[in-house]
């Protein structure tokens, strides 16, 4: 259950972006569109070379935000090789198969940096039980430069993953961040500029839950069935082999003549 050497992913979220563009500024309201695209590069051996990215658009198409980097991914462990990627990078790129009920570390296109997801509680869903994760990251810098009057800007980011936990696939994806302006100099909090909230849009919850569901099943399938249908061979086997072992006949000096005694 390696993740396949040709590897492709999409996701489509849906959500709204208010933003400002100055401190007393009037508030304007988008919907939002945004699509994550998961494309194998190269691939060699246990190790590919994933291009990942984000793009956000508004219901017109026109583009808010894009960004698209490069993963290096263990196709066993789905870690980030951090050798591989453009920034080298720690943690889960997927989540594993058979995810536990801990905190797992994780950095993915939703990630600007390392992120802990929590586990918090486990839910059924159409039947099949997922663990709900919890993450939230703090300050994280939206400027690569320091603005006018050494003003800096910076971003907050909580949400939700929903993982079915034998296969390791996301059914599930909540978020919501914002950004404001912070004075370098003081560490002073200043003005909001920027609110949004995604979700995970239900076409794609669906296509997500059928994979899970497929992919679970094909696990069970490896890890109990097979095993099951290697002992039937081997047991097979064994009696094939003794049915048609050659039978042993005593040589005629070392029988015993009982009419003789």
């Amino acid at each position: 259950m390696r993740v396949p050497g040709d590897y492709q992913g999409e996701l489509e979220f849906e959500g709204q972006l208010e933003q400002r563009p100055v401190a007393d500024g009037q508030w304007s309201r988008n919907y939002l569109i945004v699509r994550r695209i998961d494309q194998t590069l190269a691939s060699s051996g246990d190790r590919i070379v994933v291009q990942a990215g984000l793009r956000w658009t508004d219901t017109d198409g026109n583009v808010i935000a894009e960004s698209r980097h490069v993963y290096g991914v263990d196709r066993f462990t789905r870690m980030n090789l951090p050798e591989y990627g453009d920034v080298r990078r720690t943690g889960q790129f997927l989540f594993p198969l058979h995810t536990g009920r801990k905190t797992h570390g994780y950095w993915d296109p939703h990630s600007p940096g390392f992120r802990l997801a929590v586990f918090d509680h486990s839910e059924t869903i159409n039947g099949m039980e997922t663990y709900v994760f919890n993450f939230s990251t703090t300050g994280v810098d939206q400027d690569p430069g320091v603005g006018p009057g050494r003003v800096t800007v910076r971003g907050d980011v909580a949400g939700k993953l929903w993982i079915e936990p034998a296969s390791g696939v996301l059914t599930d994806f909540t978020a919501q961040g914002q950004k404001y302006t912070v004075d370098v100099d003081s560490g002073a909090r200043g003005e909001e500029r920027e609110h949004w909230r995604l979700q995970m849009t239900s076409a794609t919850k669906t296509r997500q839950v059928q994979h899970a569901r497929a992919t679970r099943n094909a696990l069970a399938l490896l890890e109990l069935g097979l095993p099951a249908l290697l002992l039937v061979g081997a047991v097979i086997a064994l009696c094939v082999g003794l049915r048609s072992r050659p039978k042993v006949t005593a040589p005629a000096d070392l029988r015993v003549d009982w009419d003789a005694i």
